[in-house]
């Protein structure tokens, strides 16, 4: 589905070029978005570092659409609701030191490579990953994941 939004968003930007006057398309980039989040919601019981991944991986494709889109604010709410889910994901079914650990990482990298977040919702995400970086119970990895 991930791979579907760039075609997509070509088909759109070629349609409104050509000034289309023929049917209106049934696939848009926020039913894929509605998609990928039915989908990774199912996922989280059967495999949540999986799904983890892929709640960043489309909280960055977001992202990248709103860069593209033009216009500010179309996909910062998709944007921050995938960084959402992946939090939560991470409070409630990672239990094991190291995988706590490797999901903070994950979410300070892709948290870092965001631009549209308005800066609250950036602070808001920010301060729950380092909350959560300062609860690991080993010091060692409580201190290198408070200092990425």
């Amino acid at each position: 589905a991930m791979g579907l939004i760039p075609r997509i968003r070509e088909r759109d930007e070629r349609r409104a070029d050509e000034e289309g006057d023929g049917p209106a398309p049934q696939v848009t980039v926020k039913k894929i978005f509605q998609f990928m989040h039915k989908t990774n919601t199912a996922l989280v019981q059967s495999s949540p570092d999986a799904s983890l991944i892929l709640w960043l991986a489309a909280a960055a494709i977001a992202d990248q659409c709103e860069r593209g889109s033009g216009s500010q604010g179309s996909f910062e709410p998709i944007c921050y609701e995938f960084l959402t889910q992946a939090l939560i994901v991470f409070e409630d079914e990672l239990s094991d030191s190291a995988k706590q650990f490797s999901g903070i990482f994950k979410l300070v990298g892709s948290l870092t490579q965001i631009t549209c977040l308005e800066a609250e919702n950036f602070d808001n995400i920010g301060t729950k990953i380092t909350q959560h970086a300062a609860r690991l119970l080993k010091k060692p990895l409580q201190c290198r994941a408070v200092a990425a």
